[in-house]
Formats: C-alpha cells, structure tokens, sequence
C-alpha cells in the first residue's frame, strides 16, 4: 500500500525500494526462523496439552518430568536431577510418551531368560508371585508372565507390572528383581 501510494500521488521510482525490501525480508525471514519455528511450536504443544507441568514424559532419548514450558523450550527434569532444556520445535518433531496420561498407570517389564530344566507353569508362576508381593505394583491390572521365545541357551520370559509412581521406576524394577531372585532360588529355578 505503501509502494503504491508512493508510485501513483508521489510519482517515485519504486523499483529500488522493491528489491531492497525483498532482500530485507529474506534476510529478516531466515533470522527468525527458528525462533518463529519454536514459538509456533509452543502454541501447538499448548494447544493439544500433549503434557503439562508434573508429568514424567520421554522425548527421543531424554526422560524426565516436565518442570516448565514455555514459547520457546521445555525443561525436564532427569533422573539424574539435571535440567534439560529442549526447543520446542524439537520437542514437537520427536517421539512423545506421556508416562502420565490416560493416566497414572504404566507398565513396566523385565526380561529373564531361564534354563530348560524348570517348566514354564513354575517360572511363570513365581515370576506373578513376586510382582504381587512388591508394595509398589498395582494389583490392578494384574501382572502378567510370557514365554517371549527357545533357542540354545534357555527360555526367554517377560514379566509385564503395572506401577503409579513412574519416577521410581529402577528401584520398584529393582524390588521385583530381588523378589524373583528369592522365589527363584527356593524353588530351584536356574536363570
């Protein structure tokens, strides 16, 4: 509007101010891009909530629970009490699991592998025993105990265990782990 006021009531030359302008926007345009790419991302992660502050959720290879977002970054908070900052065009590009939604349940699994001398019901059956016996395991669902496949050096099994509290995830594995150990061990079962 502008250039066309100038060109018809001013009669300017506006031929050089267009080719000036382009370049100045081109070079405006790939300045910005990232920033304008995180805040577009931001208002899209705002808007379908695929998390919100307090829920542990995993981003590619980073895992944590979501401290703050904003227009720009989300901050995790790690395992290993670290603040990631992660872009959110990053953020809106990778893998999401919300570790917190539909809601607080999650499962978590343990892989086993056991000798052929002790039949499957007996290894299955103390492998349920022990997540049940484990505070922190939901009796809702209730475990589950799989044969997973044979080859030459035994059985290789999956105990799947539901849990609330996702930040203590190792050391509620850790519990069920020592827990399999002993019932192993008091009924003969070689791993």
């Amino acid at each position: 509007l502008v250039f066309a006021i100038l060109k018809n009531m001013f009669q300017v030359n506006i031929s050089t101010y267009l080719g000036a302008s382009a370049i100045v926007t081109m070079i405006l345009g790939l300045a910005l891009q990232p920033v304008l790419s995180n805040v577009l991302s931001g208002i899209s992660l705002n808007v379908t909530k695929a998390f919100s502050r307090g829920d542990w959720i995993g981003i590619g290879t980073h895992e944590g629970v979501v401290v703050d977002t904003n227009w720009r970054e989300t901050r995790l908070l790690d395992r290993q009490s670290n603040i990631v900052v992660l872009p959110n065009n990053a953020v809106a590009s990778a893998t999401l699991v919300n570790f917190a939604q539909p809601e607080a349940k999650t499962a978590l699994t343990l892989s086993l592998k056991v000798g052929f001398g002790a039949p499957a019901a007996r290894v299955r059956d103390a492998l349920l025993a022990a997540a049940r016996e484990v505070e922190a395991v939901a009796a809702d669902p209730k475990p589950l105990a799989y044969i997973l496949s044979y080859d030459e050096k035994g059985v290789s099994y999956q105990l799947k265990f539901w849990v609330t509290d996702y930040a203590r995830k190792f050391s509620i594995t850790t519990d069920v782990a020592e827990r399999i150990w002993y019932k192993f061990r008091r009924r003969g079962i070689e791993v």
